[in-house]
């Protein structure tokens, strides 16, 4: 079982290559950390949002004609947006761990085709993961940003419809 084990140093035919194992893999749980931390922000500003919304929608039955109409509108609509991007940026989320069911299908029914070894191989594979891991993890945070623009501009538009 030792033989090809990725984590054993006595099976890596140059220290290069396990050294970039080494860093691929922890770029790999970095990137997971990365994703897991957005995730989290975008699952408390739902929560916020969700609160939010749920008391102004309270206020507004109460007191409506504070309001300025089409301000709070527009401030709901904000928020609404807020929890459509907090929602997509949570369910967005697909990282790519480690090998793949193709990776290693392919690596268990078709071995010849690895013919540059196991090690390079494994390597240039954690690349394209990496790589496939990056762009998920820009397209997450552009959507968490967008969640957080229209939350403090719904919060805002809301004040503006009290004041004016």
């Amino acid at each position: 079982m030792t033989e090809r084990d990725p984590t054993n140093s006595d099976n890596w035919s140059n220290d290069r290559i396990e050294t970039a194992y080494r860093e691929s893999r922890a770029v790999l749980d970095a990137q997971q950390q990365t994703i897991s931390d957005i995730d989290d922000k975008a699952t408390r500003a739902v929560r916020i949002t969700v609160l939010l919304l749920g008391g102004l929608i309270s206020v507004w039955q109460f007191a409506g004609s504070v309001f300025n109409m089409w301000l709070a509108l527009c401030g709901g609509v904000s928020l609404f947006l807020s929890l459509v991007f907090g929602v997509a940026t949570y369910h967005e989320s697909d990282l790519i761990l480690g090998p793949t069911e193709s990776y290693v299908d392919q690596l268990n029914y078709r071995p010849r085709s690895f013919e540059r070894g196991w090690e390079m191989d494994l390597v240039d594979s954690y690349s394209g993961c990496i790589n496939d891991n990056a762009e998920d993890i820009e397209f997450n945070g552009n959507l968490l940003l967008g969640q957080q623009v229209f939350l403090i501009e719904g919060v805002f538009l809301f004040g503006l419809a009290i004041i004016v």
